[in-house]
């Protein structure tokens, strides 16, 4: 049976809120800058429900957990809260009414890895161009690359009068065959791979994200979701700076 966490240390409340740092909350509970559903606390140990009404120097916050999840996403499906006419990622079950909203994007003719967080300040630090976080895609493309064209890729193409960053293009020819290719990104212009590839003449037949930083894809079945574990967390907090 597991049991569903109620509590939680204030000092560790405040940092899942995105409020804080762990240290900086310890500081912020020591000056009696912090209530708890109208009192002063001084201790950073004391443990406060989830629910809890949190002020910080009178400005109120709601308590709620920093929650992180992932998604498979199939092709055809839309990276967007709401559609009037498209099937969107935020009608998977596990993502209703969590609060949660997709960090990034894959377009509607890609699938594979998505993130999913309440955290904002842990979504607007995985997008930061700043935070250069790597993601690979494998990718299925309507003929073998020619001699020279994974080099070409990897130096920077030039789309429309800006030079993409360097990028890592290999071949999967070993693993799967040789129309496949590994990408690896540490930006994220829209559709990048896609319009890298028209500049040769090279198509795109499908298009899977597999890991994004430390966070790998797996075995996860194409449509389903899941929370990541607090290890997964971590990582993808030092992935990108950005205390526990």
């Amino acid at each position: 049976m597991v049991t569903k966490l109620t509590h939680a240390p204030l000092h560790r409340l405040l940092s899942k809120l995105g409020l804080a740092s762990r240290t900086q909350a310890v500081e912020l509970v020591g000056a009696g800058r912090v209530r708890v559903n109208g009192q002063v606390v001084h201790d950073p140990q004391q443990w406060s429900p989830w629910d809890s009404l949190v002020e910080i120097d009178r400005g109120v916050v709601q308590a709620s957990v920093a929650r992180l999840l992932c998604l498979h996403k199939r092709r055809g499906v839309v990276t967007a809260r709401v559609d009037a006419r498209e099937k969107v990622v935020c009608d998977h079950p596990m993502l209703r009414d969590t609060g949660c909203g997709p960090v990034g994007r894959l377009d509607k003719a890609s699938e594979g890895l998505l993130l999913f967080t309440n955290d904002t300040r842990l979504a607007n630090r995985l997008t930061s161009p700043e935070a250069h976080l790597p993601k690979v895609y494998e990718v299925r493309l309507d003929r073998p690359l020619r001699s020279g064209e994974l080099e070409a890729l990897g130096a920077g193409i030039d789309l429309g009068g800006e030079l993409t960053r360097r990028s890592t293009w290999t071949s999967m020819e070993e693993e799967r065959n040789p129309s496949w290719v590994r990408v690896q990104l540490r930006e994220g212009k829209n559709r990048q791979i896609r319009r890298m590839l028209g500049v040769l003449g090279v198509g795109v037949q499908r298009l899977i994200r597999t890991a994004i930083g430390p966070l790998q894809l797996g075995s996860l079945a194409r449509g389903a979701a899941r929370t990541l574990d607090e290890e997964e967390v971590r990582a993808l907090r030092r992935a990108v700076a950005q205390p526990d």
